[in-house]
């Protein structure tokens, strides 16, 4: 599958096509080419807007990751980005059978706790009927994360404080005092 990003030149308004593969497009390998180049109608080489694809994350796509420690889906808050429900199988997998560097392993418990997080807070904000999808949500990450408690104890680092506030209580981890 060929993906397309669209460069918008802020002169003229002409919009450019640029054909990325499926890793290009992951990893953004090619958005500094395509921020540096030229608009094809009048010249400029000012931009108003990149629309850079995202592919959906699949193993293929995780594995590259995960094996290339120079390699991201994002520059920060990588573990924000992938925390999405559909991606808990192949985080499980990967935590599992310790598929990965440390380092991305921790990405993925981290976006594991930011799941379960992002499903408990706020409850306010949603209706009764979400609220019961995302208490089971929750529900089925946590349950996930106590059965790797102990993978946890060591990042904890690495996990943003007001996240281990939520969730390290619910998987019986004591908070480190600063």
């Amino acid at each position: 599958m060929e993906f397309r990003a669209i460069r918008t030149c802020k002169n003229c308004g002409s919009e450019d096509e640029y054909a990325l593969s499926k890793i290009d497009a992951a990893f953004s390998l090619k958005y500094d080419l395509i921020q540096s180049k030229k608009c094809t109608k009048c010249n400029s080489d000012k931009w108003s807007e990149i629309k850079y694809p995202s592919p959906y994350l699949d193993k293929e796509l995780l594995d590259i990751w995960g094996a290339d420690l120079d390699l991201n889906f994002m520059d920060q808050d990588e573990d924000i980005i992938l925390a999405e429900e559909e991606n808990l199988p192949l985080f499980l997998e990967a935590i599992d059978n310790k598929r990965y560097p440390q380092s991305k392993l921790n990405i993925l418990l981290s976006a594991l706790c930011i799941l379960a997080y992002d499903n408990i807070i706020a409850p306010e904000e949603y209706t009764a009927a979400e609220n019961i999808h995302r208490k089971a949500k929750a529900d089925r990450v946590i349950n996930e994360l106590t059965k790797r408690k102990h993978l946890l104890t060591n990042l904890s680092w690495e996990i943003m404080d007001y996240i281990k506030e939520v969730i390290f209580p619910r998987l019986d981890i004591k908070i480190p005092v600063k």
